[in-house]
């Protein structure tokens, strides 16, 4: 009841993606119900580094997810663990998507050479602000690896910037930052409002691609 609830809040305005966190096989249930019940929507499972190792019960819980039809799992190991992520993507031919691995552009290089990355949720607060987020951003175009910013600059000014860099070429994913209206009065809400038009959910920034960077 509680899902249902939830997501009828936002199924009315077309949304698209649905991104879930979970750790245990349990959990994984909710998983299936949402799929089943919106079929057309894209998957995305969160484990915020839950798991330690790559093992038996942790291969259990991921080939539970890929036969209901996620579309890609973040950060399913520690932030400092690229070794067992590159394992998982390569024997079970998944997506492996990466948040706390990648704080510097040589984060990314590695990830990419050992074969742990698919996607990147890119957080230029982590990776130290707005040169390396550029830099990644050119690693990321190279390789082809599909992006989208996760935030962790939630504030009316930092949204502005991240949504600027959201229009950088290889961004190509929805944006995960836009909550910030949850936590702000309108008169703040309203810097974003006056330099950028917000028209069915989807943002567009003033100008051209990249301005305020």
């Amino acid at each position: 009841n509680d899902i249902d609830q939830h997501l009828e809040k936002f199924i009315p305005y077309g949304i698209k993606i649905l991104k879930i966190k979970t750790s245990t096989y349990e959990t994984i249930k909710n998983v299936a119900y949402c799929k089943q019940k919106y079929p057309e929507l894209e998957i995305r499972v969160d484990f915020n580094a839950h798991f330690k190792t790559y093992n038996k019960e942790t291969k259990k819980i991921l080939e539970a997810c890929k036969e209901i039809g996620v579309h890609f799992y973040e950060q399913v190991f520690s932030f400092n663990d690229i070794l067992n992520h590159a394992d998982a993507q390569k024997d079970l031919g998944i997506n492996i998507a990466l948040d706390e691995s990648v704080k510097s552009p040589l984060d990314l290089t590695q990830a990419i050479k050992a074969g742990a990355i698919s996607y990147l949720n890119l957080k230029p607060a982590r990776v130290w602000g707005v040169y390396e987020s550029i830099e990644i951003n050119k690693i990321a175009s190279k390789h082809n690896l599909h992006m989208w910013c996760g935030g962790m600059l939630e504030s009316p000014l930092g949204t502005n910037f991240l949504m600027h860099l959201n229009t950088l070429w290889q961004f190509n994913y929805p944006v995960d930052f836009m909550d910030y209206v949850n936590f702000y009065g309108d008169e703040i809400n309203n810097i974003i409002l006056e330099k950028n038009t917000i028209k069915d959910w989807m943002v567009y920034p003033i100008e051209w691609a990249g301005t305020w960077i």
